[in-house]
This record gives structure tokens, C-alpha cells and sequence, in this order.
């Protein structure tokens, strides 16, 4: 089954306490997790994001964010070792920080009219 952006979107926002909102800067929505809709977690914060970066990461620090779902996959997934450079650091840092990513099915994901 293929969802829409605003689907995938929508659903985010169904576990936030807050209104998502847009970064305009990052292309990027987030809020932050409800303790009573989440039980069980620590989870402060969430990103969805179409592509995972450096810059991406930073903003998600300077949140206090430690989940990221990512729309369309990782190219650390879909690439064989060794890692390039980029790939290395962006995986390092993702550690380092303790950010946890969660990849969307791709069956989710389908590209017409500006939908992913």
C-alpha cells in the first residue's frame, strides 16, 4: 500500500503532543512525542525527513530529537562496505549522538505529483 506524503505525515502527527511543523531551512516536520500516546518510551522528539544528513543531524541535537524516520532510504542501506567518506561520517555521527533511525517501507513510497 502506497501512502502520500501528508499520510505519512498525518500519521506522525497522530503520536505528537504538539502540531508538527515545517523547517523551511531543512525541508523537514517534527514534534514531540506524547508520553500518554507512546508508553514505555523515552522518546523526546521526531524528525521525518526525505533524505538523512549532517545538517539534518545538527538540527536534530539542537531539538533534542532521537528518532528520525526517514521517507526514502539510506544510502548506507543500499551501499556495500566500505562505506564511502560522507556515508562513514554520517553513520558515526548517528551513533556518536545516539540517534535511532526507522526506514518506511518502500512500498509506502511512490513519486507522482510531488508525493513520495
Amino acid at each position: 500500500m502506497t501512502k502520500s506524503l501528508d499520510e505519512i505525515l498525518s500519521s506522525v502527527a497522530n503520536v505528537c503532543d504538539r502540531e508538527t511543523k515545517q523547517s523551511k531551512g531543512f525541508g523537514i516536520e517534527f514534534g514531540t512525542y506524547s508520553a500518554h500516546k507512546l508508553k514505555a518510551t523515552n522518546v523526546k522528539c521526531m524528525v521525518v525527513s526525505p533524505l538523512m544528513n549532517l545538517k539534518l543531524v545538527h538540527f536534530m541535537n539542537e531539538n533534542k530529537a532521537n528518532v528520525a524516520v526517514n521517507l526514502l532510504p539510506l544510502s548506507i542501506l543500499e551501499n556495500e562496505f566500505p562505506l564511502s567518506e560522507v556515508d562513514f561520517e554520517l553513520l558515526r555521527t548517528l551513533i556518536i549522538n545516539n540517534i535511532k533511525t526507522i526506514r518506511i517501507p518502500l512500498e509506502w513510497l511512490y513519486s507522482i505529483k510531488g508525493s513520495f
